[in-house]
């Protein structure tokens, strides 16, 4: 059993209005829009363009005759790969601050609406 002093002590909670709006989000607001960049791509963007780096790199220096290319291409790309990393990621932040800088506050109001039974033409097969 819960005790009523216990239940009087809780605030209210908000019960969904008539139109499915909580009394507690409906009315005006405001609202802030903004671009944000994709760090992501940044990320993806910036390791390709290490690892290409890094090879062209390990190819434009000459090589010793009985040096292996290979492990020093894989060896260069890795590192070219994460110093894009690094490097996508600080471009990526520095546009988020531009763009943060750039928001725009708005006015919106919240509203609930129904959408419209579609309409079927013809005979529905069982």
């Amino acid at each position: 059993m819960t005790d009523p002093a216990e239940n009087a002590a809780r605030p209210h909670d908000p019960q969904p209005a008539a139109d499915g709006v909580d009394e507690q989000h409906a009315g005006q607001h405001e609202v802030t829009l903004r671009r944000a960049p994709k760090v992501g791509v940044f990320l993806a963007l910036g390791a390709l363009v290490g690892v290409v780096g890094g090879g062209v790199a390990t190819v434009v220096a000459g090589f010793q005759p009985g040096e292996a290319v290979g492990p020093t291409l894989g060896y260069v790309s890795l590192v070219g790969g994460v110093v894009g990393m690094v490097l996508g990621a600080l471009v990526a932040l520095v546009l988020d601050r531009r763009a943060s800088r750039r928001a725009r506050r708005f006015e919106a109001e919240r509203r609930r609406v129904e959408a419209e039974p579609p309409v079927v033409e013809g005979d529905l097969e069982p």
